[in-house]
């Protein structure tokens, strides 16, 4: 594949790295369509040290928190027995110290995934979609 990246490439680029991609995993999502997904959206969005982005025309969410497996070195515990998805990541060059990352839409509150949900549903549809939570800072937005 174009991008790819070399196994020793891969090593060299671990070898001096801050873990990154060892302190979070991301959810792929359903693109929301109703009240009743967006909804959902603020469940997950009232919670700390999560965010949904948007990346290829897929809809992520992604929950901060570190690998049990990361060690206080940053390197991996169980690199010889890691997960399948540690194996693969980065192979493609897919790598926040590379920066390839782009999105194309981020919702960090409440309030920004309401903002969105109103400008993208029908005014039937927005309605069916529960008022506000008050969740503290940047929890709400004015409907």
């Amino acid at each position: 594949m174009s991008g790819e990246l070399a196994p020793d490439e891969l090593a060299s680029m671990c070898r001096d790295c801050d873990a990154p991609c060892c302190r979070y995993y991301t959810v792929l999502l359903d693109e929301p369509q109703d009240a009743e997904d967006f909804d959902e959206l603020r469940w997950f969005l009232a919670h700390e040290g999560c965010y949904i982005y948007v990346t290829g025309g897929e809809w992520r969410l992604c929950v901060t928190a570190r690998c049990r497996f990361l060690g206080t070195d940053l390197r991996c515990t169980a690199y010889a027995s890691r997960p399948a998805i540690c194996r693969r990541f980065g192979l493609e060059g897919e790598c926040e110290k590379t920066g390839a990352y782009e999105f194309e839409l981020v919702f960090r509150t409440v309030a920004e995934i309401e903002a969105y949900a109103n400008s993208v549903l029908p005014p039937e549809e927005l309605a069916r979609l529960p008022p506000s939570p008050a969740c503290g800072a940047g929890g709400t937005a004015a409907r």
